[in-house]
């Protein structure tokens, strides 16, 4: 990797760029930028491009430390000004971008008393997307979308923000090359061979749902929203997501959406997974080609993630069997049961009469599907426990081809079970300091489980490298479903006594 970095830096250095345009203004290597991150000083860093969502970020970045760092990041000139900052940072895209240089500039002008305070960090978001893909201690964040980018969004950044136009033949004219991408033509084989975080970026791994058309129910939050996502990068054809209730969270996932992909591959649709009616809009081929307007290559679904779903009562006093109200079980088992039976029935319905081969249904259930916890409530329990006879019954009706049924070929259905992660579902509890520290620290691992991790799991039950999968459950739970009383986190409290016969089974010589 090491002549990969000093060909970086051959260019950085031999050609002409930004930097050398302004000597006058101070900078800042990201090693230092990283080092302030935990100092006393009052610190501003201020991306100074017009789309100011992605903030450089040190990690563990999570709700315990997100206020902390957010407030590092002013986002409006007016507040460099009257906060009284000790030292203001200055960052855009690259090394050739002017674009920190002259704002800086232009902000002295204005504010010489800052003459002092001002730095640049002239690598900007291409050197910092470049070091988050290398080592763990960077990331970056995305403000808008509440989350950190996964490795394959800071691939699509560290070459958006290059700044580099490869038909220029003469050197001098060009700024220095973007590392991941420039060094892969060297190479062939550079991305199969170097482990960036653990980052599979093969042809094999980044089509994995190429010429499928893909659902996603509940696709406009948390993890719904995610999976969409992650079969579009994971070069699906069409995914076709729904909501019912917010359609101004719904527009914001349009606008957002259309940032990155290409607007023909994706539609937002309002439908309510209870009824048959939502359902037929979603699945039936006629509904998507003249309600929907889809292109005809979009009207059959291959595969689908049947996500919407709700919680319910969290109260002591209106969540138990003895206590809860009916409409509140209604409410919760007509989405997460019936409105799952209803996606099954429909996608089953048009993978028959569009002879869909490999098509696969993954349902989310939750590891409150398997477990029981005073946490949960007796609705959402027996919703999600519900959710896996479905599973296992319908993938054996559907397991092989049957004349009698015009069943052609097979369709796969499985369940994935996520353990508690930061979505709009869990926020509302995590938000409490409390709360948080209980949840991650009960779970095996001691962290909430990712929401790419989940829907990494829904993407391989969808693709063909899951074939011979159906009718599991397949927990993304950080350990919970394995472990057994003691917990992790109760063996550990009894260690610190110093009960040391206790980390594992007692004397067992008497």
């Amino acid at each position: 990797m090491n002549k990969y970095i000093d060909k970086y830096l051959k260019y950085k250095n031999k050609y002409l760029y930004a930097g050398e345009n302004n000597k006058k203004l101070k900078k800042i290597t990201p090693q230092t930028l990283y080092k302030l991150y935990n100092t006393n000083k009052k610190i501003a860093i201020f991306n100074t491009l017009d789309n100011k969502n992605h903030f450089l970020v040190p990690l563990p970045f999570d709700n315990k430390n997100k206020k902390k760092y957010l407030d590092l990041y002013p986002t409006k000139e007016s507040e460099l000004i009257n906060n009284n900052y000790d030292l203001i940072v200055f960052y855009c895209a690259n090394y050739t971008c002017p674009r920190s240089h002259t704002f800086a500039t232009k902000f002295l002008k204005n504010n010489p008393d800052y003459k002092n305070k001002v730095i640049l960090y002239e690598g900007g978001l291409f050197e910092w997307s470049l070091l988050s893909l290398l080592y763990n201690e960077f990331g970056i964040y995305n403000v808008d979308e509440d989350k950190l980018l996964t490795q394959n969004e800071l691939l699509i950044l560290n070459k958006n923000n290059k700044h580099w136009d490869e038909n220029k033949k003469d050197p001098k004219n060009k700024s220095y090359p973007d590392v991941v991408y420039e060094t892969s033509k060297l190479n062939p084989n550079w991305f199969d061979n170097l482990k960036l975080k653990n980052l599979t970026m093969n042809k094999i791994s980044v089509k994995l749902l190429e010429n499928k058309n893909c659902v996603v129910t509940g696709a406009t939050s948390g993890l719904g929203l995610q999976t969409l996502k992650t079969m579009l990068d994971f070069g699906a054809q069409h995914v076709t997501g729904t909501y019912f209730n917010d359609e101004k969270r719904a527009n914001n996932v349009i606008k957002e959406l259309n940032k990155k992909y290409d607007k023909k591959r994706f539609k937002i649709i309002k439908a309510d997974a209870r009824t048959e009616e939502g359902n037929k809009l979603t699945f039936n081929k006629d509904k998507r080609k003249h309600k929907l307007k889809l292109e005809d290559k979009y009207l059959p679904v291959h595969c689908v993630d049947i996500n919407a779903g709700i919680f319910g009562p969290a109260s002591m006093n209106t969540k138990h069997v003895f206590n809860i109200n009916d409409k509140d079980y209604d409410a919760v088992m007509n989405i997460n049961l019936r409105g799952y039976y209803l996606g099954v029935k429909h996608f089953s319905q048009q993978a028959i009469e569009n002879n869909i081969e490999n098509a696969s249904i993954v349902c989310i259930k939750s590891i409150y599907g398997s477990t029981g916890s005073l946490f949960s409530n007796i609705a959402y329990q027996m919703s999600k426990h519900g959710v896996m006879g479905l599973v296992r019954q319908s993938a054996i009706e559907l397991a092989r081809p049957n004349e009698l049924l015009k069943l052609k070929y097979p369709i796969r259905v499985n369940a994935v079970s996520p353990t508690f992660t930061d979505t709009a579902l869990t926020r509302p509890m995590l938000n409490n300091e409390k709360i948080f520290d209980v949840i991650s620290d009960s779970n095996t691992n001691g962290k909430l489980a990712k929401k790419e991790d989940i829907a990494n799991a829904v993407v391989f039950l969808c693709s063909e490298l899951s074939g011979s999968i159906t009718g599991i459950d397949l927990p993304v739970d950080c350990g919970v479903l394995s472990e057994s009383v003691p917990t992790y986190r109760e063996v550990k409290d009894l260690n610190d006594d110093g009960i040391e016969l206790l980390s594992c089974c007692g004397n067992t010589t008497e």
